[in-house]
């Protein structure tokens, strides 16, 4: 099995940076891709073997940190300053930044996303559904967009 090449990104978003990193295969050229959305208080990190596992068998794969996600993060902006739609933004760009990039195959994108990043990649997916060829969700927090359970 090819080990995958991590490519170190820095994605300007709105005047801030989200850092990410790219995963793939040195001799692939236009692959499906993957982008990667993890959960509230998570980075990119939490996600990056799932990246790497994808990227080892045929996928272009991007992990990034949401802006204000996490204390850990080395995105940019406060924690404070996070909601679902800020975060929302934040993948749309990365979704423009990936499209952009000569590796990825646009006919072939795909969102996955786990817990709140799940619940922003399908609203994303739903702003752009014609651009998406797929969507995984682990565990999506549909609830978060309801507000307080109390």
């Amino acid at each position: 099995m090819q080990k995958s090449l991590a490519e170190t990104l820095q994605i300007e978003c709105g005047g801030n940076v989200l850092y990410g990193v790219s995963y793939r295969q040195d001799d692939l050229k236009s692959q499906p891709t993957i982008i990667l959305s993890h959960g509230l208080g998570e980075t990119y990190r939490d996600v990056a073997e799932y990246a790497r596992l994808l990227a080892n068998n045929g996928f272009v794969s991007i992990v990034f940190d949401f802006s204000g996600r996490s204390n850990r993060s080395k995105s940019s902006v406060s924690v404070t300053r996070m909601s679902i739609f800020s975060e929302k933004n934040d993948l749309l760009t990365v979704i423009r930044f990936a499209q952009s990039l000569n590796y990825v195959n646009n006919n072939r994108l795909f969102l996955f996303g786990e817990s709140q990043g799940g619940a922003v990649s399908a609203i994303a997916t739903d702003e752009i559904f014609q651009q998406i060829a797929g969507l995984v969700l682990f565990y999506p927090a549909f609830v978060i967009p309801a507000g307080p359970l109390v």
